[in-house]
Formats: C-alpha cells, structure tokens, sequence
C-alpha cells in the first residue's frame, strides 16, 4: 500500500516539557487510524504537526511528510481547515457558537 503519510523522529518540547519525543507513524492509503492515550499524551499536539500549525523541534530532526499522490484527500485538506475553526451563529436570536 502507498503510504499517504509519514513522520519521523518527530519531537515537541513546550517549556522545557517534551509533548512528544521521537515519533515514528506511517499511515497508507485507505487506512482508518485513531490516537489513543491519557490527557497530556501528545495526541492534539501530533494533529497540530499534522496539519502545519506548529513545527517539531529543530534540534530533533524531525520530519513530516504529507503525500499528495491522491488529489481528492488534498483536495479537501482546505474544506477541512475551514470546517476545524468555530464560527458565530448567524442568526440574531442565537448567541451560541
């Protein structure tokens, strides 16, 4: 199978508290894959790498790679960010997010 994601020796440390420390993953094409694990684990911090909002730590030599050999899941990588972010109802008798 064609591997549609790959990290290596991805490492985070935030105020001298390592969030992740040499993360290996690879994920192929077709795969359902979930990040298991207690508060604190590092899996928000893995999606945050994943989707280009942090950098790991340079010292680590860490890197990411993000195949776009299928064009429909780059495709929706946009439709996905958009959906990630909480908007305001817009109606005005509704004040909830």
């Amino acid at each position: 199978m064609q591997t549609i994601i790959r990290v290596e020796k991805l490492a985070k440390t935030f105020n001298q508290h390592q969030a992740l420390h040499a993360v290996d993953l690879n994920i192929h094409h077709g795969e359902m894959v979930a990040l298991l694990g207690p508060s604190g684990s590092g899996k928000s911090t893995l999606l945050r790498h994943l989707s280009g909002l942090i950098t790991g730590d340079k010292s680590a030599g860490s890197h990411i790679e993000l195949l776009a050999a299928q064009s429909s899941a780059k495709a929706a990588w946009p439709a996905i960010s958009a959906k990630a972010a909480p908007t305001p109802a817009t109606s005005s008798n509704n004040s909830t997010w």
